[in-house]
């Protein structure tokens, strides 16, 4: 009787494919600079200054209308939970209401469209 030892292999970072609308035009360009402080805002607004220093990184921004945006974020697999839940339960950006889906989340980098 052998005893088989299995680790599991732990990613630094996950990637999640998130989609950001608004219910009306912000009074701001959106882009990947202000989706960056909106997520930083999230961020804060639920976990304070230790939300606020996870680092979190936009590594590819689409805007698709004036009202929607796509991105991949990069997060240190031991926030994950932490940025999602600041993503979800974020409702509102400045006056404008607003919301974050998760669409997908994974070890490798999933396709910005599709």
């Amino acid at each position: 009787f052998g005893l088989r030892i299995m680790q599991r292999l732990q990613q630094d970072h996950y990637f999640m494919r998130i989609n950001l609308s608004f219910e009306h035009p912000p009074n701001f360009a959106l882009d990947g600079t202000q989706l960056k402080a909106i997520v930083l805002q999230a961020l804060l607004g639920l976990h304070g200054q230790v939300g606020a220093a996870i680092p979190v990184d936009i590594l590819k921004c689409l805007v698709t209308t004036e009202t929607t945006a796509t991105a991949i974020l990069r997060v240190p697999h031991r926030e994950l939970v932490k940025v999602w839940s600041a993503l979800t339960l974020l409702g509102s950006c400045g006056k404008t209401t607003c919301v974050f889906a998760v669409e997908k989340v994974g070890s490798q980098t999933p396709p910005l469209a599709s």
